[in-house]
């Protein structure tokens, strides 16, 4: 009797659990995770059955709409911590709620570095125009005070050997821990670090830095990356700056002529990405000026350069490519626009992530 009644009370919860997934409203969008989530109007039994995929499907549905999933999230990540665990969903928790994204480089992930190189080395020979190419770190790069004491640093570095026999600037040697200058629940720089990238590229892009920037906090509740992935959803939200300088609402970000944003776009402060409150986001290929007649610099970036735009746009009309998102020739246009001066800026990150940069190769002589 007590095994029938263990039965029929588990097949009651499993059962429960399954219909409370069909009736419950679904929500097709996790703000923690930042993505789509799987809903019944994402499948179609037929076309799914017929590809040998329904299984996986509604595998999927169920994992993303379980009842009390970000709850069941945050126990997991909690409980597999206290057994031990010195990472979770690729984020190690460090000292003072700092969490840091692991460092390791899988054998695919230091391909796509050296491809991307690679691709960066023969663009730079190639093209008529002077190149700069900056790399911006990790957090377990500049954060490395607050990694556990059972981590150590020196395992970080070995995806910089890689860089052997590259010319770039090395961000890293320029950003510290001293004052607010990572985030400690995102991959990216703080607009202090990015200010610290700022004057390390005033040498190498030949400009006269400005000091008269002012940090205005205009929020206290960013949640990044590392936070949506790690599931440890207790961890203190970091705080938003803004280095404002006076006349920086004259500068817009166009596209094709039409004004997108200024520098800043306060709405995304509304959002989960907030780190979207520098120029709005990414996008493929913008322009960003106030007007005046200044040296044009042509940027290859990814999202990193978003928070360093505010202090180069003072020194320079800014045309600004980011390749994710950008099909045409990045030499092609350079040589009909007649532009001199090129910078590559991107995290280490995004250069294993994907061989990206491998199309600024086409339309090169």
């Amino acid at each position: 009797m007590g095994d029938k009644i263990f039965i029929i009370l588990m097949a009651a919860i499993v059962l429960s659990v399954g219909l409370a997934v069909i009736f419950l409203p679904q929500e097709s969008f996790s703000e923690n995770e930042n993505r789509m989530l799987t809903t019944w109007e994402d499948i179609d039994p037929m076309a799914e059955l017929s590809r040998g995929t329904l299984g996986e499907r509604l595998s999927a549905l169920y994992s993303d709409q379980f009842p009390f999933r970000t709850a069941l999230i945050e126990c997991k990540a909690t409980a597999e911590l206290l057994f031990g665990k010195s990472e979770n969903g690729g984020v190690i928790p460090g000292q003072d709620g700092a969490l840091i994204p692991r460092c390791e480089y899988s054998g695919d992930q230091k391909d796509n570095l050296r491809k991307n190189l690679d691709a960066i080395n023969k663009f730079c020979e190639r093209v008529s125009a002077r190149v700069t190419f900056a790399v911006a770190p990790r957090a377990v790069d500049v954060l490395k005070s607050r990694l556990p004491s059972v981590f150590s640093p020196e395992r970080a570095e070995s995806a910089w050997e890689l860089f052997d026999g590259t010319d770039f600037v090395d961000l890293k040697k320029f950003i510290n821990e001293d004052g607010y200058n990572w985030f400690l629940t995102d991959h990216h720089w703080t607009a202090r670090g990015a200010r610290l990238a700022y004057e390390a590229l005033a040498e190498p892009l030949g400009y006269t830095p400005f000091f008269d920037f002012e940090a205005v906090t205009v929020s206290e509740s960013f949640c990044g990356t590392s936070w949506s992935k790690s599931g440890m959803y207790g961890t203190c939200p970091d705080k938003i700056e803004l280095m404002r300088f006076s006349g920086d609402e004259n500068f817009c970000v166009t596209d094709a002529e039409k004004i997108i944003s200024g520098l800043y776009d306060e709405e995304k402060l509304e959002t989960k990405d907030k780190y979207s409150v520098f120029l709005g986001g990414d996008y493929g290929h913008v322009k960003i000026s106030d007007g005046e007649e200044k040296p044009r610099l042509l940027v290859i970036k990814d999202s990193y350069f978003n928070a360093l735009a505010p202090f180069l746009c003072r020194h320079f009309e800014l045309d600004v490519i980011d390749l994710r998102y950008f099909s045409g020739s990045v030499a092609k246009y350079a040589r009909e626009q007649g532009i001199g001066e090129i910078l590559i800026l991107c995290g280490i990150d995004s250069l294993a992530s994907a061989p990206t940069f491998e199309a600024l190769v086409y339309g090169t002589k």
